[in-house]
């Protein structure tokens, strides 16, 4: 259960961290803010199917490290093509 809250969540919120990187810049990537949400989602999630205790955290803090992750990878490579794109390279041009 805890793959598909990553997987979905990682989706999730990897576009929204790569729309707010375009939009607005590096400098306000919203890593922690992502992560603080995906905590208590998950955390919700895993008491809801009554996953508590020891292996609730664990399955907790490892949703949020692996969305943590692709938000920043996320963010980074969505500022890599926006600055591409700026100055007049392809995606293909820019490897």
């Amino acid at each position: 259960m805890s793959a598909v809250i990553m997987a979905i969540a990682g989706f999730l919120f990897a576009a929204v961290a790569g729309y707010l990187v375009g939009l607005i810049g590096s400098s306000n990537n919203p890593i922690s803010g992502l992560t603080l949400s995906t905590l208590i989602i998950a955390a919700l999630l895993m008491v809801a199917i009554g996953l508590t205790g020891n292996p609730g955290i664990a399955a907790v803090l490892g949703v949020a490290g692996v969305v943590c992750c692709s938000a920043g990878v996320a963010g980074d490579m969505m500022q890599d093509l926006k600055v591409g794109h700026i100055l007049g390279g392809s995606p293909n041009k820019m490897q």
